[in-house]
């Protein structure tokens, strides 16, 4: 077997006395696709964008997009900044799908 893309072991999140997560482990392989669901509020955009910042800070010389929808954008760029230790995104993107075409 290969070695998964995405690897998240055990993973716990808790927002106050909301416990979001609570020991979520998942393995992703190339060319699968997963599809995370939850009421509003329960960590989706949160565990991704923790995600993407540590993969960020794992490897500098990869670049990253983030997709969004055009209402979002600079919404999700703050949320990105806030979540970096360092304050900054520097390999990460943020854009919608109209700015992707421009891309």
């Amino acid at each position: 077997m290969m070695e998964p893309l995405i690897s998240a072991k055990d993973l716990k999140k808790n927002f106050g006395h909301v416990e979001a997560l609570k020991g979520v482990s998942l393995d992703v392989a190339e060319g699968e696709k997963v599809v995370v669901i939850g009421p509003s509020g329960s960590g989706k955009s949160y565990g991704l964008y923790q995600y993407v910042v540590e993969e960020s800070i794992r490897h500098p010389q990869r670049n990253y997009i983030v997709l969004v929808p055009e209402q979002f954008t600079m919404q999700t760029q703050k949320d990105l900044v806030m979540a970096h230790p360092r304050h900054g995104i520097m390999n990460i993107d943020v854009l919608s799908f109209g700015r992707l075409a421009y891309r």
